[in-house]
């Protein structure tokens, strides 16, 4: 449902029906701090340490994000 919201192409009225069938709010902004993978990787030798802290979901939603550009704002830092 999430990345509905945030694909979701304002003014396509399939789109809204699709987000109204499955109770989808529209996303108007991506929000996401990366985790620090770089420091992770410097930080420790162990690989599932290490693994932790590959971020999966925060870099999906952004490119989410991203392709809907002309709805979606986006913000990845904490100076933004």
């Amino acid at each position: 449902k999430i990345h509905g919201g945030i694909l979701a192409i304002r003014g396509n009225p399939d789109h809204a029906t699709d987000l109204e069938q499955e109770d989808i709010p529209e996303i108007d902004m991506v929000v996401g701090n990366l985790y620090p993978f770089q420091e992770a990787a410097d930080a420790s030798d162990d690989f599932w340490t290490v693994a932790e802290n590959i971020d999966i979901g925060g870099p999906t939603m952004i490119r989410a994000a991203a392709k809907n550009h002309g709805s979606v704002a986006v913000v990845t830092s904490p100076d933004q």
